[in-house]
């Protein structure tokens, strides 16, 4: 059986411009782009970035996930948060 684009680039492999499933990556992250676009322009909730972060990722994270934007990703759905999870920053 063969694995499909996104199971073979979580797998480590590289993937190349000239592969023929890559328009399926290519659309995912254009995807991304967009919502990457979207959390980090102006100010969003809490609530509004972790439905713009479980959008991205394809699975809802938990509600003790705490990001501070700027964020950015390829595709985003290879990404999995765990609870209590929170992007580190510099609160000097």
């Amino acid at each position: 059986m063969t694995k499909d684009i996104f199971e073979r680039d979580r797998s480590g492999e590289t993937i190349a411009l000239n592969d023929p499933e890559f328009p399926k990556m290519a659309s995912a992250i254009e995807r991304a782009q967009k919502l990457i676009a979207e959390l980090n322009t102006g100010y969003h909730s809490a609530l509004e970035v972790r439905s713009l972060f479980s959008e991205l990722t394809g699975t809802e994270v938990d509600k003790t996930f705490e990001l501070l934007p700027p964020f950015y990703t390829d595709y985003g759905q290879n990404i999995r948060i765990g609870k209590g999870s929170r992007r580190n920053y510099d609160r000097g």
